[in-house]
């Protein structure tokens, strides 16, 4: 699909190519977020359970960035 766009949006300006992206995307991820309201509870709990594990999947990364760097004891064990 990257190289269909590409191809499609190779005569627009860079700032214009940008704006097309952007609304794309935006128009996918709202029509997804319908999709899954529309789906029920059972879908939304899922849903802010995989916000919630990639958010602390991202925490931990940065934190054992931090840990490479400082070397600190324990971070692996103790984050969990």
């Amino acid at each position: 699909m990257g190289e269909l766009m590409d191809s499609l949006l190779a005569s627009l300006p860079a700032r214009w190519r940008n704006w097309v992206v952007r609304g794309v995307f935006t128009i996918i991820m709202v029509s997804l977020f319908s999709f899954i309201v529309s789906r029920g509870p059972t879908w939304l709990m899922a849903l802010v359970f995989a916000i919630q594990f990639k958010c602390f999947h991202e925490i931990i990364s940065i934190g054992l960035a931090v840990y490479r760097m400082y070397d600190f004891p324990w971070f692996r064990a103790l984050s969990w």
